[in-house]
């Protein structure tokens, strides 16, 4: 799990959202069923070993054990936009579909730059991925309601 998505979840996670298949039942099922199956990717990766750590404000000294961390977090979301490319178009809801896919795009750079400034202790532009993966977040969020997936936007805030 990557910091910027540890921090998220404190932000607010999703909550209750509507089902509406905006998809197609079918390919809606496949998205949720990848959705849950990164939900749970993420939720077995080892706690983040600085609970008191403010990426707002980042401690230097920490930065290259937290680029360590993320490393695993990179590759879930790397993994996670590959396999949701790989389901194809949808049917129905294309323009839902590229909605959704963006923000998980900008999630996956942007686990990886912060991942890459924590490595080299650059604490600026490691906030300055925390502050847009917050903005990532939001539009997964907005994205997930709007095409009834609401579990992709708990996994990317997880």
């Amino acid at each position: 799990m990557g910091l910027v998505i540890l921090f998220l979840v404190a932000c607010g996670g999703s909550a209750q959202r509507s089902a509406v298949p905006v998809f197609g039942k079918r390919f809606s099922t496949k998205v949720i069923a990848l959705c849950e199956r990164v939900l749970a990717e993420k939720k077995a990766e080892p706690r983040f070993p600085f609970a008191a750590f403010n990426p707002t404000k980042p401690d230097r000294s920490k930065l290259p054990a937290i680029g360590r961390y993320e490393s695993r977090g990179v590759q879930i979301f790397r993994n996670w936009l590959r396999r949701m490319r790989a389901l194809g178009t949808p049917a129905l809801g294309q323009s839902a579909w590229t909605a959704l896919l963006k923000p998980l795009k900008a999630h996956a750079r942007i686990i990886a730059d912060q991942q890459a400034a924590a490595s080299r202790s650059d604490g600026a532009a490691f906030t300055r991925e925390y502050h847009a993966g917050n903005k990532a977040e939001e539009r997964m969020v907005t994205a997930a309601d709007h095409a009834g997936v609401p579990v992709c936007a708990t996994a990317a805030g997880t």
